[in-house]
């Protein structure tokens, strides 16, 4: 799946020219922690997070009253703070590329450019809502995961237990196990499969309700 398919198109920015105040009560207002920082002329001039900001607000040991915090945020400006160095990803990119890259980036979420223009912005939340859903879940079904010896009599065993469930080939994910010479499968049901999955599995699949 791309990442134009899980993206946020609704993209709230904020200009380098204004102050972290501004800046914070945004992020409050619309439940957000990242702001991509956007130039007069709409070019990506670097992203500010919540993290950020609060690097640079007075600590709460040292004293002063609310509107001296407030005022100490308004003297600094957006531009002076945020992370020039933006990690983008392209709309056509895959989401486990997507994944990719905050990982080995280390960061939260990505601004999507589309020949240099912002058209969206994907974050973690956003992978962990595209995750259950990549294996083909169904709003209101479970994910299953069994963990069998890691050799070709298990494994085929345990496709064939699976296609007594579903009728269509799930998208599986492979993982190793915890204990060396195991590996981990994990494949997603409908709510009318939970149960069938549960008995065909066995006692040792655990079983996720998804929301």
């Amino acid at each position: 799946m791309s990442v134009s398919q899980w993206m946020q198109v609704t993209v709230r920015t904020v200009e380098p020219e204004r102050d972290l105040l501004r800046a914070w009560r945004m992020m409050m207002v619309y439940k957000i922690r990242h702001l991509p920082v956007v130039t007069s002329d709409g070019k990506l001039a670097g992203i500010l997070s919540d993290r950020d900001i609060k690097q640079h607000a007075l600590p709460p040991e040292v004293p002063g009253s609310l509107l001296a915090r407030q005022e100490h945020l308004e003297a600094i400006k957006v531009g002076a703070i945020m992370v020039r160095d933006v990690v983008t990803v392209a709309p056509g990119a895959s989401m486990a590329f997507a994944a990719h890259l905050m990982r080995h980036h280390r960061i939260d979420c990505l601004p999507v450019l589309d020949e240099g223009r912002l058209v969206g912005i994907v974050t973690s939340s956003d992978l962990l809502d595209y995750f259950p859903r990549s294996l083909g879940s169904e709003p209101g079904g479970s994910l299953v995961s069994v963990t069998i010896p890691a050799d070709y009599g298990a494994l085929h065993d345990a496709l064939g237990r699976i296609r007594g469930v579903r009728s269509h080939p799930p998208t599986l994910l492979l993982r190793p196990g915890r204990s060396e010479g195991q590996i981990e499968l994990t494949f997603a049901v409908a709510p009318r499969q939970t149960e069938q999955a549960r008995l065909a599995m066995g006692a040792s699949a655990v079983l996720e309700a998804l929301p």
